[in-house]
Formats: C-alpha cells, sequence, structure tokens
C-alpha cells in the first residue's frame, strides 16, 4: 500500500499503528497477489519493482520465488517500515522515491507493481505512463486498486453505513477515488498497454477472528476524530460501529480488490508480408567487431575476461550492427548475433545438464569424401571456440537473464529509429545433439524432446519481448550429410518429422506468425553434392508451426529448387523468405541477380509472399571470417537493390513501391 504523507492522505506511515494496519491488507490479500506476479513472470532471476510498497509484507514471499539471480527495487516516499528488509533478504533493495514528482528506473523490470498506490494520486495516466515506463520489454505491469462498491454490512446496519458513507466521503474530499478499482483495465489500455485483463477479490469481515480486521479497526481509529469533528458522525455512531469489530455475528464485505494487468505491445504486429514491394531481412549473425570476437576467443581460451566489460561492448556492439542494417536499407532486422559466441553453442551457458565432454563430431560427408578440401575447410580458427561439453543429466533452461538480456539490448538499439520489423535468434532443439553428445538420456528421441522443453523459456521469453523468434534449424537440411549421414532417406524423413513435432511442441504457446524457421544445408564452401534434395522433405518442413519459411535458395547446389514449390505449393498462411545472397564467396551478387532469383519465387508464391533474404549468417561463429566484414556489408546493399529492382518489376513501379508507399 502506499505512504500516505502527501497532503491529500488521510493516513500516514509515522502513525504508531501504520505497519500493523498495512501488515493486515497484505496478509489478506498477498496470496492473490503472488499468484498474479508468478503468472505474469515473477519468477525465478526477474527483476520487480514495486512501487509504493508500505510494510514491505510482500516482500520476502516475492524474493523467495525469484531466487537468489533475481531482484527487487521496493519504493515508498518514505520507507521507514522497509529499511529492514534488505539485511535479511539481499536481493531486495529499498529506495526513497516520490512516484509523483520523480521518473523510475527506465527498462529495467520483468514485472512492475503498484498496490493500493493510484486511487491516493493525482494524474494516475501520468503515473501510470511511468509505471510502463520501467518494463523490459515483454514486461507486465500488475496494479491493484479497492473498489468499494461492494463494501458494507451484509445485513442493514445504520452505524456502520453512515460511518462508510462518512469515511468515503472524507477521502474523496482528498482527491481519493474509491470506485477506481473498476476503471483499472481501461486506465491501461488508454496507457497502451494489450492483453489487458483484470479479475476482483472480496472478503469477509467477521469480527476480530479476520485476517484483515486490523486494518478497519485501526483505520477507524485514525479516522474517527476528523469524521467527528466534520459533524458526519456521532459518539453513537461510533460506539456502534466500533462494536461490530468483537461481534463474531457481524459480517460486512470488504472492498473488492481490482487486480488488473497489461504488458506494452510488440516491436512486430505479426508475420511480415511484401504487401507494396519486397521487404528485405537476412538470417541472423552479421560481422562482429573484431575486438568483440577477440573477447570471445580469449574467454574460450580460459583467459581472464571482466564480465562487466564484455556486457558493455556487447550493448554498443549491438547499436553498430543495428545502425548498419538500417543504414544499409534492410527492413527487418535484429541485433546480429553479437551476444553469443556461435548460433548453436551458446545454449551451454544458458542450459543444465552439461557438464561432460564431447568429442565433436560435425563434419559435414562431403567434406569426408573430399579429404584434401575438408581438411583445409576444418582450419577454420573459429573452429576451435566451439566448446561442446556431453550431456550429462537432465536437461533444463537455467536463468533467462541472458536472453532477457538480448532483449533488452535490442530494444535499447532500436529507440528513436523507425524498422518495419525485428527478430531474435535461438536454436532448435534437434541442433544442439550435432554438437552437444548424449551421455545421458541413451535415446536421440528422448533427448529431442527434452532439450525441446528446455528451449520453450527461451523461445517464449523472445515473443513476449516484443520481438520476433527465428529458430535456427540446420539439423532438417545438413543432418542428413552429417549427424545422420548413415540414415537412409526414409529414415531421415522419420527423423525430420521427429524434430519438426519436438519443435512445435516447444513452440506452441506462440503464434506461428510471431516465429520465422531458418532451414539450410550447411554454412560453408564445399561440395555439398551429399545434401538432401528440397524435394524430399519439403512436406515435412511444412508441418512445422513457424509461418515463415526462411530457406537457403541461392548456392549452387539449390539455386535450382524454386520450381519444388510448384509441385509443393507454400501452404495457405506461410511466407517464404528467399535466400538470394551467398554467405559463402566473396562475389557481390549483382542487384539483377538478385532480383531475378526474387521474381522467380514471387512467380511461383505470389509477390506478397516472398521476403528478401540471405541464404545464412556471415558469422555463425564469433571470428569466423569466410566473407570478409566489408563484403559481408556490400552483399546486403546489394539485397536491398537488387529487391528494388524486383518490386519494381512487380509491381510495374519506377520506385518499386507500389501505391499506397
Amino acid at each position: 500500500m502506499a505512504t500516505e504523507t502527501y497532503s491529500h492522505y488521510a493516513l500516514d506511515n509515522a502513525a504508531p499503528v501504520e505497519r500493523e494496519r498495512l501488515l493486515a491488507i497484505e496478509r489478506s490479500f498477498n496470496p492473490a497477489t503472488l499468484a498474479h506476479l508468478e503468472r505474469l513472470g515473477a519468477t525465478g532471476g526477474a527483476a520487480v519493482l514495486e512501487v509504493g510498497a508500505g510494510a514491505g509484507g510482500l516482500l520476502p514471499a516475492l524474493a523467495q520465488r525469484l531466487g537468489p539471480s533475481g531482484r527487487i527495487l521496493a519504493t515508498d516516499v518514505d520507507p521507514r517500515l522497509l529499511t529492514a528488509l534488505p539485511e535479511a533478504h539481499p536481493t531486495i533493495e529499498v529506495l526513497r522515491h516520490d512516484v509523483i514528482a520523480e521518473e523510475l528506473p527506465a527498462g529495467r523490470f520483468d514485472v512492475v507493481h503498484a498496490r493500493l498506490l493510484l486511487a491516493h494520486l493525482p494524474d494516475r495516466a501520468r503515473i501510470v505512463d511511468r509505471l510502463v515506463a520501467a518494463l523490459r520489454p515483454g514486461g507486465w505491469l500488475l496494479v491493484e486498486d479497492f473498489d468499494w462498491g461492494s463494501y458494507g454490512p451484509a445485513l442493514p446496519l445504520p452505524a456502520a453505513e453512515k460511518v462508510i458513507a462518512a469515511g468515503t466521503s472524507v477521502l474523496e474530499s482528498a482527491g481519493f477515488d474509491p470506485y477506481l478499482g473498476r476503471k483499472l483495465p481501461g486506465l491501461l489500455r488508454d496507457a497502451g498497454l494489450e492483453d489487458v485483463d483484470a479479475e476482483g477479490r472480496s472478503l469477509t469481515l467477521r469480527g476480530a477472528s479476520s485476517a484483515i480486521e486490523p486494518m478497519y479497526r485501526h483505520t477507524f481509529a485514525l479516522f474517527e476524530p476528523r469524521l467527528r469533528e466534520l459533524g458526519l458522525i456521532t459518539e453513537e455512531d461510533a460506539a456502534g460501529f466500533r462494536a461490530r469489530f468483537d461481534d463474531p455475528a457481524y459480517d460486512l464485505l470488504t472492498q473488492t480488490m481490482v487486480s488488473a494487468w497489461g504488458r506494452p505491445g510488440s516491436v512486430n504486429r505479426g508475420m511480415h508480408r511484401s504487401t507494396d514491394r519486397i521487404a528485405t531481412t537476412h538470417t541472423g549473425s552479421l560481422p562482429r567487431p573484431k575486438d568483440l570476437s577477440a573477447l570471445y576467443q580469449a574467454r574460450a581460451k580460459g583467459e581472464e575476461v571482466d564480465p562487466a566489460a564484455l556486457d558493455a561492448r556487447i550493448d554498443d556492439a549491438v547499436v553498430e550492427i543495428v545502425d548498419r542494417q538500417l543504414a544499409a536499407g534492410i527492413d527487418i532486422v535484429d541485433d546480429g548475433e553479437v551476444g553469443k559466441i556461435s548460433y548453436s553453442t551458446y545454449v551451454r551457458d544458458r542450459l543444465s545438464g552439461f557438464d561432460g565432454e564431447s568429442k565433436f563430431t560435425f563434419v559435414p560427408k562431403d567434406l569426408v569424401e573430399y579429404p584434401g578440401f575438408g581438411q583445409r575447410s576444418m582450419q577454420d580458427p573459429s573452429m576451435a571456440l566451439l566448446q561442446v561439453p556431453a550431456c550429462t543429466g537432465p536437461v533444463a533452461h537455467g536463468d533467462l537473464g541472458p536472453v532477457r538480456a538480448d532483449v533488452d539490448r535490442l530494444r535499447r538499439a532500436l529507440e528513436g529509429k523507425e524498422v518495419e520489423g525485428a527478430f531474435l535468434n535461438a536454436v532448435a532443439p534437434g541442433v544442439i545433439p550435432m554438437y552437444f553428445e548424449d551421455q545421458h538420456y541413451g535415446d536421440h528421441e528422448r533427448y529431442v524432446y527434452a532439450l525441446a522443453e528446455a528451449m520453450r523459456p527461451e523461445y517464449e521469453a523472445i515473443v513476449e519481448g516484443g520481438f520476433d523468434l527465428q529458430v535456427d534449424c540446420p539439423d532438417l537440411g545438413v543432418g542428413w550429410h552429417s549427424m545422420f549421414a548413415e540414415q537412409s532417406l526414409d529414415e531421415f524423413r522419420r527423423t525430420v518429422a521427429m524434430h519438426v513435432d519436438a519443435l512445435n511442441g516447444a513452440l506452441a504457446d506462440i503464434d506461428p506468425e510471431r516465429v520465422r524457421m531458418h532451414v539450410c544445408w550447411g554454412n560453408y564452401e564445399g561440395p555439398h553434392d551429399s545434401d538432401v534434395a528440397l524435394a524430399d522433405t519439403i512436406d515435412l518442413l511444412y508441418e512445422a508451426r513457424p509461418a515463415t519459411l526462411v530457406l537457403e535458395a541461392c548456392n549452387p547446389r539449390h539455386a535450382h529448387e524454386w520450381q519444388v514449390l510448384r509441385d509443393h505449393p507454400l501452404p495457405d498462411g506461410k511466407v517464404l523468405a528467399v535466400g538470394v545472397i551467398d554467405t559463402t564467396t566473396n562475389y557481390v551478387e549483382h542487384p539483377d541477380l538478385v532480383a531475378e532469383r526474387l521474381t522467380r519465387y514471387a512467380d511461383v508464391v505470389g509477390r506478397e509472399r516472398v521476403l528478401a533474404c540471405t541464404d545464412c549468417g556471415f558469422a555463425t561463429v564469433a571470428g569466423q571470417a569466410v566473407v570478409h566484414p566489408k563484403v559481408a556489408w556490400a552483399k546486403l546493399r546489394t539485397l536491398v537493390e537488387g529487391a528494388g529492382r524486383a518490386s519494381a518489376r512487380l509491381w510495374n513501379t519506377p520506385t518499386g513501391r507500389g501505391a499506397s508507399a
């Protein structure tokens, strides 16, 4: 409950009985509040802001739920009742703060909570805006306030009715809104929040046996002199009301505690279509700054790297990468995956169950069959960074802090910038066994389904953070000539079907339009004459939930496969992000070639269902330099130019934009 020291408050934290009064409220309503907070994401590792923390009775139980990696910032204009909490609970920080006059820390919290605060304050809409500004991307605001519509005795009792009416009048004269509870959902919607909902809870006060009874007894004791002074009640009224607190036959229904919640809208509003021109994107990884790659390399070698310095460099690198994408003209951008050492093995720091050592087995069949070339290819120094532990126990997702940091960084990098959309990458469950050997489950299928469940929280955190999710699934392509090279085509199809089913389970609670699925045959220069044909698996790829299929489509072994979509039409509700830039050569494609590739696909699936994309990433591992960074950015610029030329042909406009542009 809010600290009440402002001139328009009737109560004050300095009052001798105030702690007991506030704790009575908190004991009565904390169970429901904690359930709401947990459902909205106040779980292990989360950051929670408690505004107007009052006596702090909610905070110890909340701190226990958040665990040692979580944190709580508890604010109040008069924190005298909170000062002992940090000593007993180190994850709780107390801040003296005036929410009317002072801004809150911006963009830092997964959940912001304020209970019995807003009804007392002027300019409530501005206060809600401040609460919203404190949220991280995808965070939730939970506000709770009483609605006095239910407040009163169960049976007619004139003294109680008179006292309640008098108290309501005094509070209203100070600017208090006794019916704010019912208005909370509208207040959140007016602040631009989405997924707004609410519920209410009332209690029955029956004499001194009720946990909330001290709140009513002490509140009346504080109000009584003022009510009598104003002539609103008599001594007889007061005595009649006080007597009911000890009467076990007296039932009084409390005010309804209305809990309302909502969250800011996403950067993305759903699946991207090329409505008036071919929109441009890429598959994820972009050249990392040299000094950042050097930090990753040093850490991989066991050298000491200051975590704060690494985090700060990643923060700056994401801003640089976003700005370079926008300068190149890319419509749908990402963080370049600069916060990860690789597109896949980064999960060793996010999942538990990987304590053993495994042999690196990801050697494609074509590199084995051409040993001279294969040896040269595997000498890429970035391969030394692929630390590959073995699975030695049950896998589970640990602290969500790293993925939340990914979300925060991209959100900050996009502030004040116009983009058509943004996404973040995550590795698919079926890819992890290609790197991390199973020494626990003893069965590939069990291992993959366990990984799918373990990765689910990361997938959901990205979408809840406001960005589209791209799940990287090279296992569905390169798998046949690497990990599953001994399988027949029928056996591999069964493996692909199982991997897709596991992925679908992990994505079950995410809107398919918010997910992209990238499929490729290995991001390396090589013969690729052992690749599985797209025609042999495309029906299975269509079974995956993601609405956008990001497909390697221009390398010499697969550039002809646009024809496959004639015999296997793209299902309704899906979009194709076509790889029209090769990420394994230093040739800079001519814009007309890019346009030719795009129009081929557009002629088959429709221009609105084609996005211009790269085949794969330019730096799937930190330090990888198959394509020189300067050439990589030149390739992205030619991607944009080629998409413009294709758009001009497809929409018959000289600018490459339709009439709505």
